[in-house]
C-alpha cells in the first residue's frame, strides 16, 4: 500500500510545478527623444508596455528579454519593471531603455521573451519602422516633419527634425 501512495505523490508534485506558458497579448511602444545638457542631437529612449496573460499572476514572471537588430539585448528582471495586474493579465512596463554607446535604435524587428518560474516562455515581436516605409501622409513643420507611414500592414507616426533624424515615433496601429 505504501508504494501506491508514493507514485501518486510524485504525480501531484509534478502537476503542481507545471503551468501554462505566459502569453504575450499586446506590445505598445514609443521612442522618446531627449536633449541632454550640452548635446546638439537627442538621445533616444525606448518605452514599452507588454501585456502578458499569466494564469499564475505577476509573481510567477521572472524575466523579460528584449533583442533587436545589431545585437541589441536587454535582460530585465521584475525589480526593473513597473508591474501591474488585473486577474491573469499582467502589464510589464519599462521606460528609458537606451542602446549602449549612444547609438540610435536601428529600424527592424525586436523580439521579446518573458519567462515564468517553471521555465515556460512567452514570446512577442514589435517593429521599429524607418521613415522610408510607405508614406501615408506628411505634415511639414519648421521644427521638422511629421509622417504617417505604413509597414507590414501597421501604421506608425514618426516626427523627424530638420536633419531627418527621428525624434519621436509611436506605433503600431494595426487593423
Amino acid at each position: 500500500m505504501k508504494w501506491i501512495g508514493l507514485p501518486v505523490l510524485i504525480i501531484l508534485l509534478l502537476a503542481a510545478c507545471s503551468s501554462d506558458p505566459p502569453v504575450v497579448e499586446q506590445i505598445q511602444w514609443y521612442l522618446e527623444a531627449a536633449y541632454e545638457t550640452d548635446e546638439t542631437s537627442p538621445r533616444h529612449y525606448l518605452h514599452l508596455e507588454v501585456q502578458v496573460h499569466e494564469p499564475q499572476g505577476p509573481k510567477d514572471l521572472v524575466s523579460l528579454v528584449i533583442t533587436g537588430p545589431r545585437d541589441l539585448v536587454w535582460t530585465l528582471d521584475p525589480a526593473e519593471l513597473v508591474v501591474s495586474s488585473q486577474g491573469e493579465d499582467v502589464v510589464l512596463a519599462v521606460g528609458r531603455l537606451a542602446p549602449i554607446g549612444g547609438m540610435d535604435f536601428p529600424a527592424g524587428s525586436y523580439h521579446l521573451q518573458t519567462a515564468d518560474i517553471p521555465g515556460n516562455i512567452g514570446e512577442g515581436e514589435f517593429f521599429l519602422p524607418e521613415s522610408s516605409s510607405r508614406l501615408i501622409g506628411t505634415i511639414p513643420d519648421k521644427e521638422g516633419s511629421v509622417y504617417i507611414v505604413e509597414e507590414t500592414g501597421c501604421r506608425y507616426l514618426i516626427w523627424e527634425d530638420p536633419d531627418r533624424r527621428v525624434i519621436y515615433s509611436r506605433g503600431p496601429v494595426c487593423p
